[in-house]
């Protein structure tokens, strides 16, 4: 009886997790383009010298030209100062 029972014990553990797996999925597959895409931040939303989405976290800005522009860091904001027209992008 012992042995039913170990050769039974057995096969049901080898055969745990031997179904095959199926992979579903829903709507349109990702390209490469979809997956490169960066969300575009606001004109004038982004700090000038990194490119970084603005955040309402940054304490660092400056009024140049009559504009307030914000900088993620301290470093990027005298950057800026140090040459602001290598930053200011004209439309």
């Amino acid at each position: 009886m012992r042995t039913i029972i170990l050769i039974t014990t057995i096969l049901f553990l080898a055969s745990c997790g031997n179904t095959p797996k199926t992979v579903t999925t829903e709507g349109t597959p990702a390209t490469t383009e979809t997956l490169a895409a960066k969300p575009e931040a606001p004109k004038g939303k982004i700090d000038p010298v990194c490119e970084m989405p603005y955040d309402k976290a940054w304490t660092e800005q400056t009024i140049y030209n009559g504009d307030t522009i914000s900088f993620c860091s301290e470093t990027c904001k005298k950057a800026f100062l140090g040459r602001p027209t290598k930053y200011i992008k004209h439309s």
